[in-house]
């Protein structure tokens, strides 16, 4: 599951640098997953009749040119 210990200076920066890439990779992996949810959630409203209707006010354009 992890690295064997490391024997030289140089095998203990690669290992530190491992472990602040997977930090930085779940951290985005996380705020992606966070995104995505609450675009699902707000995009769609169920109405009287249980069909999906689309918001209009939620597109955010000025958002997606940046």
């Amino acid at each position: 599951m992890l690295f064997q210990d490391p024997a030289t200076p140089l095998m203990e920066g690669i290992v530190d640098f491992h472990h602040d890439i997977m930090f930085i990779i779940i951290f985005i992996v996380i705020a992606v997953y966070y995104m995505l949810s609450v675009i699902l959630v707000n995009y769609t409203k169920t109405s009287e009749n249980n069909s999906k209707v689309v918001i209009r006010g939620s597109h955010h354009t000025v958002l997606e040119i940046v």
